[in-house]
């Protein structure tokens, strides 16, 4: 036999009403949510705490930069002109490489000098000028061989190309002997005329 129940929904055996049943459920998850949601406003607020002290430390640490670098200004202005002094003495020194190329390098004929320098000779004065140089020294020797000393320094300079390739001629000048003493000692003078196609000292 089939039965057929005519009643209501809500009042048919064994059933709860929906709207009873709603609202037990959505406390039920909104009890579950509750600790979640605690936690992520927790998160929330020590996020922007962190943000807060990150921001305070940067702007220390800008005020403090800003600090250094006025403190700073017055040896950078000292750069600064430095600066520009180096490049205006680079320049210049360019100009006068320029200049200077090519001319007569008396560093070596100095060299040249002091090797071929014999024993008891010494050099007093080098004056020098656009067309010649002029060279004074003194020789003492215990054997009174003065001459012959000053002969073979003259002759170690002319054999010398290094020394004597840029001039025309190198020749003795005047003697002239005194003593200190018990020793006698010449004093002598070289002259030399520097090549003409050297220019003024140069090569």
């Amino acid at each position: 036999m089939i039965e057929i129940n005519l009643l209501p929904q809500e009042l048919k055996a064994g059933t709860k009403p929906k709207s009873a049943q709603a609202p037990l459920a959505s406390a039920e998850q909104i009890k579950k949510l509750l600790p979640i949601i605690a936690v992520v406003l927790g998160l929330l607020v020590c996020l922007q705490a962190a943000l807060a002290v990150v921001n305070m430390l940067e702007a220390s640490q800008l005020r403090v930069l800003n600090n250094k670098w006025g403190a700073l200004e017055p040896q950078r202005k000292i750069l600064e002109k430095f600066n520009q002094e180096y490049a205006i003495l680079s320049g210049d020194a360019a100009v006068t490489g320029q200049l200077l190329k090519g001319r007569l390098l008396w560093a070596p004929k100095l060299y040249a000098l002091s090797v071929n320098l014999p024993p008891g000779v010494w050099l007093n004065e080098l004056s020098l000028n656009a067309a010649s140089f002029r060279l004074q020294g003194s020789v003492v020797s215990p054997q009174g061989k003065e001459m012959s000393l000053i002969n073979d320094f003259l002759d170690n300079l002319k054999k010398d190309t290094g020394f004597y390739g840029d001039f025309v001629k190198l020749e003795l000048g005047s003697l002239q002997q005194r003593s200190a003493g018990t020793y006698k000692i010449e004093d002598f003078i070289l002259s030399g005329t520097i090549k003409n196609e050297a220019g003024p000292g140069q090569k």
